[in-house]
């Protein structure tokens, strides 16, 4: 039983340097009340030395922020689109 939480380590840190240790990302989900415009988000996550984010969804204005911003952006597919994204490149091109 000793053995199985140090081969457990041993096999993280040889994964180690295929991580991006260098920065840091954060979810940007946007189903909520009060919540800051994107622009303000941006200035945030940038005082914060976040270069990473995953979005949910294609909001012009969400986009438009990230722009430019050196901010690493990840778009999420929503499930209900991930079949036709597979099956079509155009549908997929489009979205």
């Amino acid at each position: 039983m000793e053995l199985r939480p140090l081969s457990l380590l041993f096999v993280l840190l040889a994964l180690l340097p295929f991580s991006d240790a260098g920065s840091i990302g954060v979810n940007y989900g946007r189903v909520a009340d009060n919540l800051p415009s994107a622009n303000k988000v941006v200035k945030l996550l940038k005082s914060q030395g976040i270069g990473k984010i995953k979005v949910y969804d294609t909001d012009p204005a969400v986009l438009h922020a990230l722009a430019n911003s050196g901010i690493k952006v990840t778009v999420a597919v929503p499930d209900a689109l991930l079949f036709a994204a597979a099956r079509s490149q155009s549908f997929a091109n489009s979205w």
